[in-house]
């Protein structure tokens, strides 16, 4: 354990926080090593443990507002307190494997999306939360969700706003990808698409048969028995496939996992040219890095000024800005993002101001 915290952590990380995490990390790989999947109240813990240890000074407003009627979801919006409102947002989308909110309330309030609005340098946009549906064995959420994306997105251009970037982690970044891509193929969607994408970790390939499952198994916070069961959950409703599977249930699977809608690094070229100006996340020692590299890859080729890559160091995991990085490190990330946001979401809003998407 002292090992690990001197290799991982800075001396200045609370020592009661790093004990928890190395902690959680055991149980982690304990669990896996036992081909247990991860429960619902750890993956909670782990989330709150490390999201809540970066809070920058300024207050913020947290509203919650219920998109009814077609839509049935909940959108949270994060504005920063004593500012004039913004007509420019950005939309967040949680992860969670499309089976858990990701904390809770953690990520929308005093943690993540209130960060990223407090380290704007200029005007600080609205962040818009997106609460899309969940999955279980037994109910989809394909394409629910990503249907509920664009129609939030509409509501939006309906009140004026200007969407200069969509963003998401893990499954969230997942989600983004795709309802880009979708978009391309919606008829008469009002309003712009979001000018850019930002993606901690993205899930860009659902056979999750690279090396990395492999080499990074127990490096990483995520669970391969957990992931394979929120990816069919998600897709259809169902628990793993079984060892007694018939031959057609598992074509059925493989076709699925084939659809560019769910795992986008099988998008054409045509689609994946159509896609806005990219930053992307990955950690090294994360299982989804060498789908993540491989998507990078496929979209540099096609679009390489607008896409920018960061991948952590050794010992980096899974969305690592957010769960690893210390307070300082991910002051800067958070800014790096904003940043990004604004140079490509407000330049690219601005040149097509008379242009319909």
């Amino acid at each position: 354990i002292a090992v690990y915290l001197a290799w991982c952590n800075p001396p200045r990380r609370d020592n009661f926080t790093m004990a928890l995490q190395v902690l959680a990390f055991a149980v982690r790989n304990v669990l896996d090593w036992c081909d247990l999947s991860l429960p619902k109240h750890f993956c909670n813990l782990i989330r709150y443990i490390n999201y809540n240890r970066l809070k920058l000074t300024g207050s913020y407003i947290l509203q919650e507002e219920l998109f009814g009627d077609d839509i049935g979801c909940v959108v949270t919006w994060v504005q920063l307190a004593g500012k004039l409102k913004s007509d420019e947002v950005i939309i967040y989308l949680h992860g969670g494997g499309f089976t858990l909110r990701d904390g809770g309330d953690l990520i929308f309030s005093d943690s993540i999306l209130s960060n990223w609005s407090k380290c704007s340098d200029k005007a600080a946009p609205v962040v818009c939360g997106i609460q899309y549906a969940l999955a279980d064995e037994g109910s989809s959420s394909y394409p629910t969700a990503i249907h509920q994306i664009i129609r939030v997105q509409e509501v939006l251009a309906s009140r004026g706003y200007k969407i200069i970037g969509i963003s998401g982690d893990s499954a969230g970044g997942n989600l983004a990808i795709t309802s880009l891509l979708k978009r391309q193929e919606v008829a008469r969607v009002s309003g712009h698409a979001p000018a850019c994408f930002v993606g901690i970790s993205p899930a860009c390939d659902f056979h999750m048969q690279s090396d990395a499952f492999t080499r990074n198994k127990y490096k990483d916070l995520l669970s391969f028995t957990w992931m394979n069961r929120c990816r069919r959950a998600y897709i259809c409703g169902k628990p793993p496939l079984g060892e007694n599977a018939s031959d057609e249930e598992k074509h059925h699977w493989l076709t699925a996992i084939k659809d560019p809608f769910v795992s986008p690094l099988f998008a054409s070229d045509g689609q994946l040219a159509g896609l806005p100006p990219m930053l992307v996340y990955g950690g090294s020692d994360e299982a989804l890095i060498d789908d993540i590299r491989a998507f990078v890859r496929r979209f540099a080729a096609l679009s390489a000024p607008s896409m920018e890559f960061i991948e952590g160091g050794p010992g980096t995991m899974h969305i690592y800005p957010f769960l690893m990085a210390p307070g300082r490190q991910r002051e800067n990330l958070y800014k790096h993002i904003i940043n990004f946001i604004l140079k490509h979401g407000c330049a690219r809003i601005a040149g097509n101001s008379n242009v319909s998407a």
